[in-house]
């Protein structure tokens, strides 16, 4: 039994690393969104451990996390890189990538649980989100998690349409914005993270445990 769970822990460990390898290389298209995987993911893992969920669903989670973004191989560079607010038709585009990303996924067995997360991580907790126009716990616990995440990172780092702003504003920013986008629960999450920090917060997002 011991050899056999080493055994599964190495091909964990094999498979992660080639999506790492994966998500590097997309995110190698758009050099304003270099790390942004690893750090979602990061932060997603804290915020799942905060929530009491369990090692299988942690993995679930953080595979999710890692793979979130697949789908944007699909949009256009000049769309990913403007430095402007995107016209209608461009953020249509845009909002395809979580369908393209479990288009792509969708092959590879056992990714049922997974390819939920990736696709409803832009719902609002008002319905107001896409694909699906979800609400509620109608969207999965994972994907509400992974919005949080994306949300923070996306707001502490530098767009071509904007300048970051720092991790405490951007916490703030969420807060604004819980009970409608986000789910309050995984907000009070992560507000109970950074208030028992004796580090710097962004600390949060360089220390992934997937690997």
């Amino acid at each position: 039994v011991a050899h056999l769970q080493s055994k599964n822990r190495q091909l964990s460990r094999a498979y992660l690393a080639t999506v790492h390898t994966v998500v590097q290389a997309i995110e190698a298209r758009d050099s304003f969104s270099r790390g942004h995987t690893q750090r979602v993911t990061a932060l997603a893992r804290h915020i799942g451990v905060r929530m009491g969920l369990s090692e299988d669903e942690l993995v679930t989670l953080e595979i999710g996390a890692l793979l979130h973004d697949v789908g944007k191989i699909s949009v256009p560079e000049a769309i990913l890189g403007k430095p402007a607010k995107l016209a209608p038709g461009e953020m249509a585009q845009v909002r395809k990538h979580p369908d393209i990303s479990v288009s792509i996924l969708s092959r590879i067995p056992d990714l049922k649980g997974i390819l939920k997360i990736i696709r409803h991580h832009h719902e609002h907790l008002d319905g107001k989100g896409y694909p699906g126009g979800l609400a509620g716990e109608q969207i999965p616990l994972g994907a509400r998690i992974l919005a949080v995440s994306d949300m923070l990172d996306a707001l502490i780092s530098d767009r071509p349409y904007r300048e970051k702003i720092t991790f405490m504003e951007a916490v703030e920013e969420i807060r604004k914005v819980s009970g409608t986008q986000l789910d309050p629960t995984v907000v009070e999450a992560l507000e109970g993270i950074v208030e028992r920090l004796s580090l710097d917060p962004s600390d949060l997002l360089v220390t992934a445990a997937v690997a």
